[in-house]
């Protein structure tokens, strides 16, 4: 898998742009904006590190996150993603244009993973599978390809994507999974991807998690850590790092914290991530005058030659394998 097949750099670069474009509609009244606590370990001292688009991130120094602090209220976030033009081009531009390769690169494999996960850890059934925010299904259909599912459920808020996983036959709660009580649905995996980095509070978000989950059940998580390899030598020329979407970066250590405050077991926390080691190459190739560490530019061109064939494949596999990777799942049982 290449970066460009699961987000083309001409439409990726589009929603970029319409989402700065956004930040005055819906964040001008800064004044407004909250100084929050590391969402990892709940640290209240912070270090400044960079500002972008207007967004000032910070890093925790006992478990080195990076954050936005001061960030908008959650009244400002959810009206940002319930009206705004970004929010609008990513359901209705960006990613139809990618689902069949997102389907084939990104949610099959991700059901496998899932599945493997559940029978590693030995889930009791019967199996009932949640994902939060479902989106318009296709993890559910993934999911329900691979059979060690007894029920599979999305839980999305969004009015429109729940129209749309209802017509292609899933069954969907349409509420918030902080809204989901107890006695509406009882789970033995929760699972919820590329929700976590978006979040204004994410403890309370695992924390609702756990919630629908029955004693011994597991909740999985997949986000972005800022311990990966190319959030760190691209640090905030990083696409990734786009505020007002992206505002949670946590590393290793803060997740193991963030677990444990949450009342949960850390079972395991993988990189699995592929994409590392080719978006920096990208970006240096978008930008010759890109600064890169010495190492890093000297892996690029070596490759270049021809001579090492294998040599940035070897290295994402490296990362992926070392905790390095900037992709990461989170695993956790509730007790």
């Amino acid at each position: 898998m290449k970066e460009y097949e699961i987000r083309p750099r001409e439409i990726f670069d589009e929603y970029l742009r319409i989402s700065k474009a956004d930040i005055p509609k819906f964040f001008s009244e800064t004044g407004q904006f909250v100084k929050v606590s590391c969402p990892a370990c709940g640290e209240p001292e912070q270090k400044s590190e960079f500002t972008k688009h207007g967004f000032q991130y910070v890093s925790c120094p006992v478990c080195e996150s990076l954050y936005v602090s001061p960030r908008p209220t959650a009244e400002m976030i959810n009206r940002f993603y319930r009206d705004s033009d970004s929010s609008r081009y990513w359901a209705e531009v960006f990613f139809p244009r990618t689902a069949e390769a997102r389907r084939a690169h990104i949610f099959q494999p991700r059901a496998e993973m899932i599945g493997a996960i559940v029978d590693r850890f030995k889930t009791p059934r019967p199996r009932v599978l949640v994902d939060v925010g479902a989106g318009i299904g296709l993890f559910l259909e993934a999911a329900k390809t691979t059979t060690l599912f007894d029920e599979v459920i999305g839980i999305e808020p969004g009015k429109d994507l729940a129209r749309v996983c209802r017509e292609r036959g899933h069954t969907v709660i349409e509420k918030r999974a902080e809204d989901v009580l107890p006695s509406e649905m009882r789970a033995s995996v929760a699972t919820s991807f590329e929700v976590f980095e978006h979040l204004y509070d994410p403890g309370a978000f695992i924390r609702s998690m756990a919630n629908i989950v029955v004693p011994d059940g597991l909740v999985i998580f997949t986000t972005l850590s800022v311990t990966g390899f190319d959030l760190q030598v691209l640090w905030d020329r990083s696409k990734s790092i786009s505020p007002p979407h992206h505002i949670n970066f946590l590393s290793i250590p803060g997740f193991a914290r963030l677990i444990e405050r949450c009342g949960l077991q850390l079972l395991d926390v993988m990189t699995p991530g592929r994409l590392d080691v080719d978006i920096v190459r990208n970006m240096a190739l978008e930008d010759p005058e890109l600064e890169l560490p010495r190492f890093v530019r000297s892996m690029l061109k070596l490759a270049e030659t021809g001579h090492y064939p294998h040599l940035l494949s070897r290295l994402q596999t490296f990362l992926s394998d070392s905790s390095l990777s900037s992709h990461v799942c989170v695993i956790a049982r509730k007790a």
